[in-house]
């Protein structure tokens, strides 16, 4: 009875859930930061000569990478492999050039073993499709740089356009008026 009476009522905290979820590194939880593809960066093609052993088949790689030649070290690893990088080519849009080649070549798409980094989309090539994988990504990332280059120009111009232009105008104007008074 005095138990109760001296019994401090403490009010439970709520469990509050949060709306997004964290993975653990280490002792620390750490949110998950969604990686952006849709920036400037490179894109490549890497070729195993002897992917599939004794048949003959070899396989090409079309990816998107800040730093190419760390990935080609690593897919190497990955597959015991000697990757030989075929291209690699500076562009605006990493993602929207490799979606492309990807859709390009989509006949001759073969799946490879996921591995560490998730699943991984391979092509059947020969010589001649190997040659035409390049001359495709440097032409589609020629395309795509100089659509980007074209809408920055254009935009810097029309902002000069409306911060100097139209003043310019105005004044060009009142002045040749004044010289005729």
């Amino acid at each position: 009875m005095l138990r109760k009476i001296f019994r401090r009522r403490v009010p439970r905290p709520k469990l509050r859930i949060q709306k997004s979820f964290n993975l653990p590194r280490g002792t620390e939880w750490v949110k998950k930061k969604r990686r952006n593809d849709y920036v400037p960066g490179f894109v490549y093609i890497f070729h195993d000569l002897e992917s599939i052993r004794g048949k003959g088949i070899s396989l090409c790689k079309i990816g998107l990478s800040r730093t190419p030649r760390r990935r080609s070290y690593y897919l190497s690893e990955e597959y015991r492999s000697n990757l030989r990088i075929r291209a690699i080519v500076p562009t605006m849009n990493m993602r929207l050039t490799e979606l492309l080649m990807h859709k390009i070549f989509v006949d001759s798409r073969d799946a490879r073993t996921p591995g560490l980094d998730g699943y991984t989309e391979w092509f059947h090539v020969d010589f001649l499709r190997v040659k035409k994988m390049q001359i495709t990504l440097f032409a589609l990332a020629a395309f795509i740089n100089f659509g980007y280059f074209t809408a920055a120009t254009f935009l810097i111009v029309f902002l000069c356009y409306l911060l100097l232009g139209y003043p310019m105008v105005i004044y060009l104007c009142l002045r040749e008026s004044c010289q005729y008074c």
